[in-house]
């Protein structure tokens, strides 16, 4: 561990990285020993109320006007991810994903839709006679009853850090013309899959059950719950899984309305209080846990993914039809990425050394191609931008006689997170990145790769 951070802030918008290496291993490495970077803002020291008002309170705005809005949070491991989505136990340390909870329902307080709804494609909704029989109640009334068998399993971990008691009371203005309706989904993208975590796990015997069926069981990851608490009872340490795990991955299709793609056989619980939306938050956090930890015997490294969807109802609409001049949908996605921390950093001599490097792999794969879109989408908008200039000083000069300029490919196809969030990177909704820097116990160079990516992206 450094004895003193290699990183400081030179203010509110810059940071500068000093490596702190000696000058003969500086010159095996093509990282400048000394670098400055500037971002919308630097916090250093800021609580999570003003960390969340400066960062993701905006995009929550935006979603309760009717905007798209994608955040993400990127870093290495033990960088403070977790803390800023989730939160920690004090009071006061509620994280982004609980907190956006609070504000949306305390701004729709009093305007929910009792209509049957259920969402379809990526920005449409539907009525339908009865809604799907796993309710946001059914969560959390499971959630609640295996609390003991969480504790006992994760003991004090980010499992817990979701308090239900530590809320945000900020409201924001609406519209009081329209009712809404919410709802949440959580997926995790492993080795370039993507997982529901609010699904059923399929039994050993059956690799592909009815979706009707896996209502059912969409809390049989506490069967495998069980299991691990079992074994933490026996003090068993075997090296291999205890439950064969079969999980089933999503494809992703393109929407009917024509808005990009979306996860097709997704669970999107509908929920009508912060409390069940944590509750059902939380059932994921654990489901991811659960799923990791029978898979590999340590936690898998993954991309997570919280979307929230919010459909705006026109009062005026007639009770049994919705028209498109009456619905409106938004959506807000919460990407807590996976470090791209080498091999050796993440574990893979611990335990399942094949599956870790797989795992590294994918993960610094997806990175690499998110990093690959925002390099083109930045060499598009400079090519246009120079038309654009030569457009100017040529007045009489018509755009169609200027020569279009050679875009270059964005290869959204080549990774499940761009090609997830692909209309976000054409325009379609509002963005943000946060960067999580711990510069006392992780990596320089690990580090110094995120900041550049961090860059990359901000231009």
């Amino acid at each position: 561990m450094s004895q003193s951070p290699y990183l400081k802030a030179l203010s509110s918008t810059t940071v500068q990285m000093t490596d702190p290496s000696t000058s003969r291993i500086r010159t095996l490495s093509s990282i400048p020993p000394v670098s400055t970077y500037t971002f919308s803002h630097v916090f250093e020291g800021s609580d999570q109320s003003t960390f969340f008002v400066r960062s993701a309170l905006p995009l929550v705005q935006s979603l309760l006007e009717g905007e798209n809005g994608l955040l993400f949070a990127y870093g290495v491991t033990n960088s403070g991810k977790t803390y800023s989505i989730q939160g920690g136990r004090d009071p006061g340390e509620a994280g982004i994903l609980p907190r956006t909870l609070d504000v949306i329902f305390n701004s729709i307080e009093g305007s929910h839709s009792t209509r049957p709804l259920k969402p379809r494609g990526l920005g449409s909704i539907e009525l339908v006679e009865s809604e799907d029989g796993t309710s946001a109640e059914e969560f959390q009334t499971r959630e609640e009853r295996a609390s003991a068998m969480i504790d006992q399993v994760f003991g004090e971990s980010d499992v817990l850090s979701l308090s239900y008691d530590d809320a945000d009371g900020t409201a924001l203005p609406i519209d009081k013309n329209y009712e809404y309706a919410v709802w949440v989904s959580y997926v995790e993208v492993y080795n370039e899959k993507i997982f529901d975590l609010l699904s059923g796990v399929d039994s050993p015997n059956s690799n592909d059950l009815p979706r009707s069926q896996t209502i059912s069981g969409a809390m049989s990851s506490y069967a495998n719950l069980a299991a691990l608490a079992s074994s933490t009872n026996s003090g068993s340490t075997a090296t291999g899984p205890a439950v064969t795990l079969h999980r089933r991955a999503l494809g992703l299709k393109n929407s009917p309305d024509g808005l990009g793609k979306y996860v097709h056989g997704l669970r999107e619980v509908r929920v009508r209080n912060a409390q069940e939306a944590k509750a059902v938050l939380r059932i994921g956090i654990v489901n991811r846990r659960v799923f990791g930890t029978l898979s590999n015997a340590v936690s898998s490294r993954s991309h997570a993914i919280f979307t929230l969807k919010l459909a705006k109802i026109h009062r005026g609409a007639a009770p049994g039809e919705l028209s498109e001049e009456d619905v409106s949908v938004s959506r807000l996605s919460v990407v807590d990425l996976a470090g791209s921390e080498r091999a050796r950093n993440a574990g893979t001599s611990r335990i399942g050394e094949g599956d870790r490097l797989r795992e590294a792999g994918s993960i610094n794969k997806s990175l690499m191609v998110l990093g690959q879109c925002l390099e083109a989408m930045r060499t598009n908008q400079k090519r246009l931008a120079a038309v654009g200039s030569a457009l100017s000083a040529k007045e009489g000069l018509k755009p169609g006689l200027m020569e279009k300029p050679k875009l270059a490919i964005v290869p959204f196809r080549h990774s499940k997170i761009t090609e997830l969030f692909q209309d976000f990177f054409i325009g379609e909704g509002r963005a943000v990145m946060i960067i999580n820097i711990n510069p006392y116990d992780t990596g320089f160079d690990e580090n110094a790769h995120v900041m550049r990516f961090a860059a990359l992206a901000r231009e």
